[in-house]
């Protein structure tokens, strides 16, 4: 496959009611840039969870020169109560940057507000490292559970690529309900703050922007219900050239979903605190028109 992203190929061509339009051959696609994908450390009082999570730390830092990766994604449920800030201490011992994802465990622990009392120092980090990062208004009212949320959610770009870490985690305190995506459609909610996002990034390139979540953008347990999947699925249609992938955790298994007809491929990382101790690293491709992706899975042995 790599072999068919490095060959260039012909522009469509464009017909109007006046004039026939040749965009000519696309240029070929260049290797731009790496990033790696771990989800759910689940840092709470377990010493082997720590270990673990060492682990695919130093193994990502050993690596990250000769893979060209410049950032980790970590995908929620990092860490949370008595794990909480030491969560942020194992992480902070990376070399590489890293970009946290907000989760459920921690919603459920009570622990939202403090979460993002953690995690605020390393955003501001990664504002410095890539030049500034946009992110929402906290904390704002929430009126579908009468109660303050702090949506943790915010964007930073690299070599033409959007990233944005998107907070779709359910309020409910509901023993079900509280594992699944909901929209937070509401005035400074995770939905207002995404499309607001994407209207200010103008003309960028097809495939640009990268999506990362906990519970990831599809229908399906541990992420929306179908009503609600079809409902975003509408209301992205006007941007769907734009949006390249949603990347997320949650389900402690590896998923392809590359059909998901939001116009985006759907890829869940497996978690690292249990069994096999999972990771992904994706190569960034791209021209001036489009990008794309060479996702490749990895378990290390322990």
């Amino acid at each position: 496959m790599l072999t068919l992203l490095l060959l260039a190929c012909t522009g469509d061509t464009t017909t109007s009611d006046s004039a026939v339009v040749d965009t000519g051959p696309e240029p070929a696609l260049e290797y731009r840039f790496s990033f790696a994908l771990i989800a759910d450390p689940h840092i709470v009082s377990s010493v082997e969870h720590e270990e673990r999570l060492i682990q695919v730390r130093d193994w990502i830092d050993a690596e990250a020169e000769a893979r060209g990766i410049a950032l980790v994604l970590v995908l929620g449920d990092i860490g949370w109560g008595a794990g909480l800030e030491r969560s942020y201490e194992l992480l902070d011992g990376f070399q590489t940057p890293w970009m946290p994802i907000a989760g459920d465990n921690m919603i459920v622990a009570g622990d939202e507000e403090a979460w993002q009392a953690v995690f605020q120092p390393q955003i501001a980090e990664l504002g410095e490292l890539f030049g500034g990062v946009d992110q929402a208004l906290q904390p704002v009212w929430n009126p579908l559970y009468e109660q303050e949320s702090w949506h943790a959610n915010y964007t930073l770009r690299h070599q033409g690529v959007t990233f944005m870490a998107l907070d779709w985690v359910s309020r409910s305190d509901h023993v079900l309900y509280s594992e699944t995506a909901e929209l937070q459609d509401h005035d400074g909610g995770t939905w207002q703050w995404f499309e607001e996002q994407i209207l200010t990034l103008g003309d960028v390139a097809d495939e640009s922007v990268i999506m990362a979540s906990h519970n990831a953008m599809h229908f399906g347990p541990g992420s929306f219900d179908l009503a609600t999947s079809e409902e975003l699925m509408a209301r992205t249609a006007p941007y769907a050239d734009q949006l390249a992938a949603s990347y997320g955790g949650h389900l402690h298994l590896d998923l392809d979903d590359t059909s998901w007809t939001g116009g985006w491929d759907v890829q869940v990382i497996d978690a690292t605190w249990d069994d096999s101790l999972s990771l992904a690293i994706v190569d960034v491709w791209g021209n001036d028109r489009r990008f794309a992706y060479e996702l490749e899975r990895l378990k290390l042995e322990r």
